[in-house]
């Protein structure tokens, strides 16, 4: 029988960190080398970028083709008038020279006649519009190339379909209110006023009122008062204000990118952060967006029924206002400024907004107006004509271009109006366009078709049996015209939404429409069985009472009305407090009120179900939808009951399938009754969290259901992964861990006993690079919200040094106003640390909970008296419940904290258990992916065990050592402050070993929790002995079964051995890229490595600009010849070129490397490959110029009290990031000048050795040189230059960057010649590693 031995896991979205070790934890070794290691990858990207690309390139090919239609309709009447016309506009990008034709195409455009010419043409019509307007005016025959030209136009920018099919009539500010108060009935708001929609229309449309003004008698007219609301936000937007979303939405709506929100910004670059935040109540603010967008067309069109007719209009005020701007600029500015503003140029003067002469240099129109303003500054006052100048500039009114972002508004139906109109006079003069085809329209017709078509997005791509193709079609060729008879729409879209559809987060089941009557019920009730009065949850009959009679109407429920109706009917005080909610209800039970008329019938919720779920399917098609609802219960809804069921929104999945909710049971043990979890979400007070825990059997039935579907349906890992709720980013880290634990069960020749998975959380690296504002900000902004900066307290809290204020003990002062927690008596800053204690409400020994919600400070004598006891005493309760209402209605203590401090009632068995289960089951989808993979590679002969991140880096806070340099743990210091054990600090910032560190831990406290409560605490706590302090875990043996976990003061001298240790074994990803093929930014002639267009020889870059930084997918490592001498050179398969390369490697090499009798010696050497150069180990990164760049490969191993020297300084640095500027160091630094300088001269000894030598020899020398002048820096400066240092021993390409001493950047980039002619006599090796490392093969570059 082999050996047992465990494996510990850290997965990570860019790293793995692994670990094996025998049952006494000790690191197993294997020919040699010790089975730990670290790997790192590049974390994988969504596929937002690249679907945003593909998105434009279908919108340009589509665009094609409509215009490629087109030209085939006005083909034979264009060809007999001028037979190079199209030619003309097909070639007219390139040099005359350059052009190509049947017939001669000249220097022009698009005229060459005699007597008609582009000039005149131009002169003709300035704008397009120009064009438009005539043709719309006149029935007069016209040439039929100005008529393509016009048609072309509208073809090619025909506007939005965000109106769908609806009349110009119906885009009105009343239906735009109407759609506004129906999404603020959704929101429980004040609806608009509809009494005087018209002088609203004055007021919306008057570009001279100011945003101020026009908000305040908008209010008026809507009858609204002034007070801050949801209504009164709405009012905001609809002016173009910026408001913010907490105060739009009447809640804290959480967004690190977006705070507040105005109409007038781009609003394609909010949308995504705005869905975001707020999912689909988006659909407020797109509602109010219609209202804006439709004053905002309707100033456009000034008064015209044409579009084009509005844009003239606007060309010639533009023509007419340039003069008079010439004018006073000339009279009052100058002839200097006049140079200036109108020629050259210059950011933000005329010809940079118009365009003119000046590409590189484009402003917008916001920027050329401040630029304007800020040269009237000094003579605005000058005339008149010069103050409405001025005052036109601010309001954004003057100069506006017929072309703008503003035309982003225009609905396609207001070109289509005109494309009618241009057709119907035309065909007075042009036949062709009155003739039928076979499918009976006119060319005319089909013109109109062309223009309105758009491919649904849930028919995608019309290729038939591809990969990413779902469409349902006959085999007929589509066009505008057939397009609803070859795809079958209907079942398009069904496959659409069953491919998109998420799966049950449990048991992989399709999940259920977030506003289906079963969700909503759940939703309701998981969120009802929180509640509790005064700290105790209310009774089951309670809470079925308020669940009809509150809830049961469909509407929005809020604490306050919660209240008022247990205050009316059930004897609740206004002394009683509601806790356990987060604010007010989020679920309602809307669709129950919805469809409640159909609910009553016979099979109504059957009916009402399948409604609810087709809704979601067809979404905003509303044309499909009424199809469906016509066929399948045409015979049991009339037209007025389909037309309500249109009017109801319903958008939106769950993330629960009905299977789940349904159709699992646990068994009553005792009366041998089957319930399901809405059953017992209606029985009991129990949430879903609750119901999984181990009271109930569903978490069984979740694995069982799990382990049925998996045997039924085999998959490899590509496809389960594929089916799996993970974002990409894990779902890579999942990849790598795989093949490690295979890798490392093939090395240990079986499968190991336990694996211990921790996984980090997505959120963290969503954190990374964003500034949290600090203590002393936030309190004053407290304060400042609840209306206390006259105290005196608050003056006290200014002068507070923000380093102060790191102290726990300090910041929980001022969160309590100064005042004990539990006495209410005023506490002396002078007696801070001789008479007042930290308390943990919840005591520690249950929760292990230590954060800022569960501490309050409290007198010495108060936090003996009350010990490890919970509930607080009733009497200080009752003395106390005032000041912490008063204290949370301040914002200074959350609900949770409050609630903690009120409740009345001590814990029972099964919360107890919940405490416990809480240190050892994981809910995260990711962590149980990982699991249920590990199950289906191993089998039932390895425990999986999860490891919560927490309980590991409480390990590594509670290992302490004592001036004599014993080890201890925190829990026996008493009261001393012995610091924390070096070697159990975990720096980042030194190498990537604490990722080995960590998966060993995993196992260390994973298999002490795991042998100490098993897999159910509940039956722990049944057990006789079942003592347990969760903060003193390792204080004391732990052993179950004979199986000894812990040996309280042996097993921990074991894990300092190891953790002092660095034998670890580090690997990184290597592979090809892929995604863009170059930088999508065209640059000028001349420049650029690639032509815009390879298929065509005449763009030459020379001639035509190209594209730059071309991609390269990998390297290759080529023979050939160089002035009549072989040499070998690393070269680039750029990624435009790679199947051309794989095909054929010397034609590549040849053609387009330009290389001379090739030879292939290394086909690919993958990007981030390991290489060596004299043992300087390097990962190949990429390419500048003729050389190759490097990551360092090279892992920097220090003592680990400079680890913990280092950490304080990243602690310090990022400290003075979040104040914004440079902060005084403490005593609670720990960092001095002597201690610097002596990490300086040690970071300097590193670089001088001779394995960093190799490539670091010119910036050791650097640092050699600057070392006196380091010793006279700032200890700031002296922090940021140590950092730097650090930088250079990284494992990624950065540089150091020494400003601060030599004022040079850049120092120490790892760089060779791609030339290997240059090293002959070194050693350059390639280096192929297995995925943990311990399988290696090198190849000699040079000798190969």
């Amino acid at each position: 029988m082999k050996e047992q031995y465990y494996v510990g896991l850290d997965i990570g979205t860019e790293s793995v960190g692994w670990a094996v070790t025998d049952t006494q934890y000790q690191i197993k070794k294997v020919h040699g080398k010790a089975l730990w290691g670290v790997r790192l990858f590049d974390e994988a990207q969504s596929a937002r970028d690249r679907r945003g690309f593909r998105v434009a390139r279908r919108r340009i090919q589509r665009r094609r083709q409509r215009l490629d239609w087109l030209q085939e309709q006005f083909a034979q009447a264009v060809g007999e008038v001028d037979p190079g016309f199209f030619q003309r506009m097909e070639e007219s990008r390139f040099w005359e020279e350059d052009k190509r034709g049947e017939v001669p195409l000249g220097k022009y455009t698009l005229f060459g006649d005699k007597s008609f010419t582009d000039w005149d043409y131009h002169h003709t019509y300035p704008t397009i519009y120009h064009l438009r307007k005539e043709l719309i005016l006149s029935q007069q025959p016209h040439d039929v190339r100005l008529v393509y030209l016009a048609i072309h136009h509208i073809l090619k920018n025909r506007g939005h379909f965000l109106y769908g099919d609806m009349s110009l009539d119906a885009i009105s500010l009343d239906k735009g209110v109407e759609r506004l108060n129906g999404a603020l009935e959704r929101e429980e708001a004040d609806p608009l006023s509809t009494q005087r929609l018209g002088e609203v229309r004055e007021i919306l449309l008057d570009h001279k009122i100011r945003k101020t003004a026009k908000k305040a008698k908008l209010l008026e007219l809507f009858g609204l008062s002034k007070e801050k609301t949801t209504t009164t936000s709405v009012v905001e937007l609809l002016t173009g204000s910026k408001v913010s979303l907490s105060a739009l939405y009447g809640e804290e709506v959480s967004s690190e990118e977006l705070q507040k929100l105005s109409l007038e910004d781009d609003f394609d670059g909010v949308e995504g952060p705005l869905l975001a935040a707020v999912g689909d109540r988006i659909e407020l603010v797109l509602a109010a967006k219609e209202v804006y967008d439709w004053a905002l067309l309707e100033k456009m069109r000034d008064g015209e029924q044409y579009l084009s007719f509005a844009k003239v209009k606007v060309y010639e005020n533009h023509r007419h206002q340039l003069e008079q701007l010439k004018e006073v600029v000339k009279r009052y500015g100058g002839e200097d400024c006049c140079r200036e503003m109108f020629h050259g140029t210059r950011e933000g003067n005329y010809p940079s907004y118009v365009g003119k002469d000046c590409k590189s240099s484009r402003c917008d129109y916001d920027t050329f107006c401040k630029y304007v303003l800020g040269k009237m500054k000094g003579w605005k006052d000058a005339d008149e004509t010069t103050k409405e100048i001025y005052a036109r500039l601010e309001r954004r009114d003057f100069l506006r271009k017929p072309t703008s972002k503003d035309n982003g508004v225009i609905p396609h139906q207001l070109h289509q109006m005109e494309l009618e109109k241009i057709l119907a006079n035309a065909q007075g003069y042009l036949p062709f366009l009155s003739q039928r085809d076979e499918s009976g329209l006119t060319v005319a017709e089909r013109i109109v078709r062309m223009f309105a078509f758009r491919i649904p997005y849930y028919v995608g791509p019309l290729q038939s049996g591809g990969p990413h193709s779902w469409v349902v079609r006959s085999g007929e060729k589509i066009y505008p015209w057939n397009f609803d008879q070859v795809v079958d729409l209907e079942q398009c879209r069904e496959h659409f939404i069953t491919r998109m559809t998420a799966k049950c987060t449990y048991i992989g089941e399709d999940v259920l429409p977030k506003d289906s009557l079963l969700y909503s019920r759940f939703m309701v009730l998981n969120e009802l069985n929180n509640l509790r009065i005064n700290g105790k949850p209310i009774s089951v009959k309670l809470k079925q009472d308020i669940y009809t009679n509150l809830f049961g109407k469909g509407r929005k429920v809020t604490q306050a009305g919660v209240k008022k109706y247990l205050m009316v009917h059930h004897g609740m005080t206004q002394e009683d407090t509601i806790s356990g909610l987060a604010g007010d209800f989020q679920a309602t039970l809307a669709p129950w009120r919805q469809f409640g008329w159909l609910l009553s019938r016979d099979g109504g919720a059957e009916m009402v179900e399948e409604i609810i779920r087709y809704k979601v399917l067809f979404g905003e098609d509303k044309k499909l939808l009424r199809g469906w609802l016509d066929k399948t219960y045409g015979d049991k809804l009339t037209p007025q009951e389909q037309k309500q069921v249109l009017g109801v929104k319903c958008s939106g999945w769950g993330r629960l399938s009905r299977q789940f909710l349904t159709q699992l049971f646990h068994v009553d043990q005792n009366t041998g009754e089957a319930f399901s979890i809405m059953d017992l979400l209606w029985n009991s007070n129990e949430n879903l969290m609750q119901l999984l825990s181990g009271r109930y059997t569903f978490a069984q039935q979740v694995e069982e259901y799990r382990k049925r579907k998996q045997a039924e349906h085999s998959q490899t890992l590509k496809e389960y992964l594929a089916e799996c709720y993970a974002s990409p980013g894990i779902k890579r880290g999942i990849y790598q861990t795989m093949a490690i634990v295979r890798e490392i069960a093939k090395i240990m020749g079986g499968p190991p006993a336990r694996v211990f998975v921790e996984m980090a959380r997505g959120e963290e690296k969503d954190k990374k690079g964003k500034v949290p504002k600090s203590r002393k900000a936030q309190l004053v902004e407290l304060y400042q919200k609840c209306g206390e900066e006259s105290s005196p307290l608050f003056e006290q809290l200014q002068g507070e040094p923000e380093g102060n204020l790191r102290r726990d003990k300090l910041y929980l002062y001022y969160t309590q106003m100064g005042r004990c927690m539990y006495s209410g008596d005023v506490i002396s800053i002078a007696e801070l640390d001789s008479r007042y204690d930290i308390d943990h409400i919840y005591p520690q020994s249950k929760t292990k909970d230590d954060s800022l919600e569960n501490r309050v400070l409290v007198r010495r004598e108060l936090n003996s008296k009350k010990g490890d006891t919970y509930p607080i005493s009733g009497e200080i309760r009752e003395h106390m419940r005032a000041f912490w209402t008063m204290l949370k209605g301040k914002g200074l203590i959350s609900e949770k904290k409050y609630q903690r401090l009120t409740r009345a009632t001590g814990f029972d068995a099964q919360e107890l258990s919940g405490f416990i289960a809480r240190q050892l089951v994981e809910t995260r989808q990711s962590s149980k992916i990982v699991a249920q993979l590990l199950e289906q590679t191993f089998g039932a002969s390895t425990e999986v065990v999860y490891v919560k991140a927490g309980n590991v880096a409480q390990f590594r806070q509670d290992q302490r050592i004592t001036p004599d340099g014993q080890s201890i743990q925190a829990g026996e210091c008493k009261g001393k402050a012995y610091p924390q054990d070096p070697l159990f600090v975990k720096c980042r910032e030194v190498n990537d070993f604490h990722h080995a560190k960590d998966a060993y831990l995993n196992i260390v406290v994973g298999n002490v929790y795991h042998v100490k409560f098993t897999c159910s605490p509940a039956n722990f706590l049944r057990e006789k002995d079942n003592r347990y302090s969760l903060n003193r875990m390792f204080d004391f043996d732990v052993q179950r079964g004979g199986e000894v976990a812990w040996k309280a003061g042996e097993s921990i001298q074991t894990v300092r051995r190891t953790m002092a240790k660095n034998n670890i074994l580090f690997t990184r990803r290597a592979s090809i890229v892929g995604g863009g093929l170059f930088d999508q930014m065209i640059v000028k002639q001349g420049k650029g490595q690639a032509s815009i267009k390879s298929s065509d020889p005449r763009l030459t870059v020379e001639r035509y600009g190209g594209y730059n930084k071309l991609t390269g997918a990998y390297f290759c490592l080529v023979e050939h010849t160089d002035k009549k001498k072989r040499v070998r050179s690393l070269e680039t398969v750029l990624l435009m070129y790679q199947k051309q390369y794989e095909q054929d490697p010397v034609g590549y090499c040849t053609d387009i490397l330009k290389l001379h009798e090739p030879r292939i010696l290394v086909p690919c050497i993958k990007i981030n490959a390991l290489v060596s150069f004299d043992g300087f180990r390097m990962h190949i990164s990429g390419r500048t110029g003729s050389r190759i760049i490097y990551k360092n490969a090279n892992q920097l191993v220090i003592e680990p009290i400079w680890q913990q020297y280092i950490k304080g300084i990243a602690k310090y640095l990022e400290r003075c990031k979040v104040a914004g500027r440079e902060l005084e160091l403490t005593r609670f630094d720990g960092i001095t000048p002597q201690q610097s300088v002596q990490l300086y001269a040690l970071l300097l000894s590193k670089l001088e050795n001779p394995r960093y030598g190799v490539k670091y020899e010119t910036a050791a020398n650097t640092f050699r040189e600057q070392q006196e002048k380091f010793s006279t820096l700032s200890q700031a400066d002296q922090c940021r230059i140590l950092m730097q240092m650090l930088n250079l021993f990284a494992n990624n390409a950065a540089s150091a960057d020494l400003k601060l001493l030599n004022g040079k950047a850049g120092i120490g980039i790892v760089l060779t010649s791609k030339n290997l002619k240059n090293y002959e006599g070194h050693r350059f090796l390639l280096h192929h590693q297995s995925v943990t490392g311990f399988y290696e093969q090198t190849v000699d570059l040079l000798r190969v």
